[in-house]
Parts: structure tokens; C-alpha cells; sequence
């Protein structure tokens, strides 16, 4: 699949860099790629929630600035597939550059962010770890009950922690940093991620943003907040910066994999990529894609 995935989006004035989890077994010799792919020299041992995922993506963009120069960088998942051509996607951030195209969701009194970074959030890779185990070898009713028991001994722990250094929220607050939120994909212009860069070199902000509940949806976000002028973000009057590319239909929470009943959907749709797919539930998804960005005139690059 994410063979598949290069090929689409192979272009002779785009070049695509590769982060393969350090727990996976894959070589960048088993994949058969074209010379404008490359693969990062460091892995990381990437896990929901925790930090070791805004490294991997920063690791993703280091390996690009040793590459060469360039004014975007786009970064998407193995699960990611286009929904316009890749030279619609090229044309359409050449004449959009250097806007960022990122959501930022500032907190308020009726959304999701401030409770992201209410209290310290530790022991993230044990406890789904252990979630996961428990819903292996156990009926889904025990598994209920037992969850308890890796999930107290973690709060505890997290409790533990918050006696001896402030929430995540009062200590970003003392930095300066205005807390926010937002999806994990973005595209941004080579100005925004040098800002993001030097942004990992704050020891204090980088350990704040690891213990709020999702690091990878938060580091980026509150990072370009700080720097909104320099960054290019233009808020609306909730103070917020929606500049979403990505389709997706949630169902709790997360992403559902999507199948060739959202064909409709996914066609109808002015977004640049979509997730999540996954061939292995259904390929023929991507076939119908395919078919149609093949087809698609170059005119249709202004992308709302």
C-alpha cells in the first residue's frame, strides 16, 4: 500500500521521504522505489499519544533539509491516498505558497483542548499496551472490568507526577504558549517548519507538550501559535486557523477505514488527500481513485 501510495505521488519536481518504525521488521531494501524516494537514516519507536511521534515527523523533515531545498513539505501516513492528481496537488501549493494549510483549534469554554492539557499524561505506551493485551485474551465484557487495573495504577502514577510539576497547561501558560489542538497532517511552507525545528530545541516546551494527552496533535499546532506572525496564520474569530486538506469521517473519536461505498464522497470532494485506506479491507477504493484522478485536466487545480 505504501508502494502504491509512492507511485501516485512520483512527480519529477517532487521528492518523497520515508519513516519506517524502528519496531518494524521492513528494510528499505524490500521496497522497489524510484530514485526520488529516500528513507530515514534514524528510526524511532513511534507510539500513539507519545512524543517519539512528533520525532518521527521532525526526523521525516530534517532528512528533507539535508536533501535539498524545498518550499513545501507534506506530511502523510501510509493509510493517506490522493484525491486529486499530484500535479493538481503541485500546482495548487505552488500558487498557494507560503501559506501553511494546518488546522489550529484554540481552547474555549466549549471544545475538547483544554481538557488535553488539564493534567499530566504519563505511562501512555503501557497502558494501551496493556489495553491491548486484556482485549486479546479476554471476552470484551471482562476486559471492561479489568481495564481498571492497568488504567488506576496509571492514573495514580500520573497523579504521582502532577504533585511534583505543574499541569501541562500552567507550565505552556508560564512559557507563553497559548494551548491548541488540531489533526496530525498538514502541508508547510519551509519558513513554518524551521520555526518548528528550533522549537525542539525548548526543553521545557518539548517536556510540556509530552505529558498533554496527544503530542502529535498538539506540538505543531501550539508551536506555530507562538509564532503566528511569522508563520503566515490568519485566525478566524474564535481565534482559530482551519486550513484542512485531508478528508476523513470519524466514527469515536478516530478515522474510519475507508471503502468504495464512500466512493461519492471521496469524488465529490474538493479536499487534496484522504484517510485512512486500507487495501487489505478494500482496494478497489483506491482503483475507482485512480481511475479518476487519471483522468483529471489541469484546470481543476484551484482547489478551494
Amino acid at each position: 500500500q505504501t508502494e502504491r501510495l509512492i507511485r501516485k505521488l512520483h512527480h519529477e519536481n517532487v521528492d518523497i521521504f520515508v519513516h519506517i518504525d524502528k519496531k518494524c521488521s521492513f528494510a528499505p531494501e524490500d521496497m522497489s522505489v524510484p530514485e526520488n524516494v529516500f528513507f530515514t537514516e534514524h528510526r524511532h519507536d513511534a507510539c500513539l499519544f507519545e512524543f517519539s511521534l512528533v520525532d518521527a515527523e521532525l526526523e521525516l523533515i530534517r532528512s528533507a533539509k539535508k536533501q535539498g531545498h524545498y518550499h513545501y513539505f507534506v506530511l502523510v501516513s501510509g493509510q493517506c491516498y490522493p484525491l486529486q492528481s499530484i500535479d493538481v496537488i503541485y500546482d495548487f501549493l505552488k500558487e498557494s505558497y507560503p501559506k501553511p494549510f494546518i488546522d489550529i483549534i484554540a481552547p474555549s469554554k466549549t471544545n475538547y483542548v483544554p481538557k488535553v492539557f488539564s493534567h499530566v499524561n504519563i505511562l501512555k505506551r503501557f497502558k494501551l499496551n496493556t489495553y491491548a493485551f486484556l482485549k486479546k485474551h479476554f471476552s470484551y465484557k471482562t476486559y471492561r472490568v479489568l481495564r481498571y487495573i492497568p488504567g488506576g495504577f496509571v492514573f495514580v502514577m500520573c497523579m504521582i507526577k502532577e504533585l511534583f510539576c505543574k499541569s501541562p497547561h500552567a507550565r505552556l501558560e508560564k512559557l507563553g504558549y497559548l494551548n491548541c489542538c488540531g489533526a496530525q497532517w498538514w502541508m508547510l511552507p519551509n519558513n513554518v517548519v524551521d520555526v518548528l525545528l528550533q522549537e525542539r530545541e525548548n526543553e521545557a516546551f518539548c517536556k510540556a507538550i509530552s505529558d498533554a494527552f496527544g503530542c502529535d496533535e498538539t506540538f505543531f499546532q501550539t508551536a506555530m501559535m507562538k509564532h503566528k506572525e511569522a508563520c503566515g496564520l490568519e485566525l478566524d474569530e474564535q481565534g482559530n486557523y482551519m486550513e484542512r486538506r485531508w478528508f476523513h469521517i470519524f466514527d469515536g473519536g478516530h478515522p474510519i477505514i475507508l471503502r468504495k461505498e464512500h466512493y461519492d464522497q471521496l469524488a465529490q470532494s474538493e479536499m487534496l488527500f484522504a484517510r485512512k485506506f486500507d487495501t487489505d479491507i478494500d482496494s478497489e477504493i483506491l482503483d475507482m481513485l485512480d481511475e479518476k484522478t487519471s483522468s483529471q485536466p489541469l484546470t481543476q487545480h484551484k482547489v478551494p
